[in-house]
């Protein structure tokens, strides 16, 4: 579709009419933008599958000669879907990671359509590589159980589950961090290069908070508590909404299940959703996602330290009027950064 969606294709009088209403507001998204913010990168790469099987059976091996030489069990949520106690037990992810390279061999649990089987290769590929590479026994206890226990759900639960692992396990703000310093080193401190490469840094922090904060408000607004099939209509709306709001999706638009109080039409689902997405919405909850964040906004402050941008103060809280002793920054300097990067227009 390039960078525009093609009116005509998809666009209704009803949705058409909600778009006008909403860049007549004096302050508004820039819809094209917005729908670029994502809440991860993509994975690319298929590892194979002796490469998975060596890397999770290394560490097993491992782990039994730690178990041995402590000897002691460690048990995993002994109480939980089982009465039986669990240790660190592979079997089930090896037989899905089996599944997944062999689909024709008998697999006794929910089966991945065959046309999605490359998609969930890369994402299993990288969690595993993620979690049998870390030396923390306790961080791949709870993810391998949480992982053995979703893989045991249905294809769209899988889905959902699989790819909240890869988000939480891949794309953190620490990691951005580490790619940043490399880039840095070489350069001049307050240089013009300098600068831009910090704040390439906090925007591409920026946009993936606001590709999760999008994932938010759809769990919010389509979620229902007394609905048992919250995952398909979940779904459902990622899939209907995703060329209006940027969003990622793996599969075919499931069918609409349970309770949905817009009947799947997706105008109302469109309205309902950006009646809380607003700017001034998105504004409030990026100051708290970066307040939370003490290495971005220690980078912020540097960046504004090293900017000349004016009134730059009114955008962080700091000790003794210096701004690179910033504690926090304002929703002002949301509000700037959002419209310098064109994620938001202002009359």
């Amino acid at each position: 579709m390039g960078d525009r969606l093609l009116i005509d294709e998809i666009y209704s009088d009803k949705i058409r009419d909600i778009y006008f209403q909403l860049s007549e507001k004096p302050i508004r998204f820039n819809f094209v933008n917005l729908r670029n913010c994502k809440p991860y990168t993509l994975p690319l790469h298929i590892y194979s599958e002796k490469e998975l099987l060596d890397i999770i059976n290394d560490w097993k091996d491992k782990f039994d000669k730690k178990k041995h030489k402590n000897n002691k069990v460690n048990i995993l949520d002994p109480n939980e879907y089982t009465n039986e106690v669990k240790s660190f037990d592979t079997k089930i992810l090896t037989d899905y990671i089996h599944h997944l390279y062999n689909p024709k061999d008998i697999y006794n649990k929910w089966n991945v359509p065959t046309n999605l089987l490359d998609d969930f290769k890369k994402y299993i590929g990288v969690i595993v590589f993620k979690l049998f590479s870390s030396n923390d026994d306790l961080f791949i206890e709870g993810h391998l159980n949480s992982l053995s226990i979703a893989i045991c759900y249905c294809f769209e639960r899988q889905k959902n589950e699989i790819i909240f692992l890869y988000e939480l396990l891949v794309n953190k703000n620490e990691k951005n961090l580490k790619q940043l310093q490399p880039n840095i080193l070489n350069l001049k401190q307050g240089s013009n290069k300098y600068i831009e490469n910090i704040k390439m840094f906090i925007e591409d922090a920026i946009m993936k908070f606001i590709g999760a904060a999008k994932k938010k408000i759809l769990m919010h607004i389509f979620n229902i508590p007394e609905n048992t099939q919250n995952v398909h209509t979940n779904n459902y709306w990622m899939y209907v909404l995703k060329d209006h709001l940027g969003l990622d999706v793996v599969g075919e638009k499931p069918k609409l299940l349970g309770i949905d109080e817009f009947n799947g039409k997706m105008e109302l689902g469109l309205q309902s959703f950006f009646e809380i997405f607003t700017p001034e919405w998105l504004i409030s909850e990026l100051t708290n996602l970066i307040n939370d964040d003490s290495e971005l906004v220690c980078k912020i402050s540097e960046f504004l330290y090293h900017s000349d941008i004016q009134n730059k103060k009114l955008f962080v809280e700091c000790e003794d009027e210096d701004i690179l002793f910033t504690k926090s920054v304002t929703t002002e300097f949301c509000k700037y950064f959002l419209k310098d990067i064109e994620i938001i227009e202002i009359d």
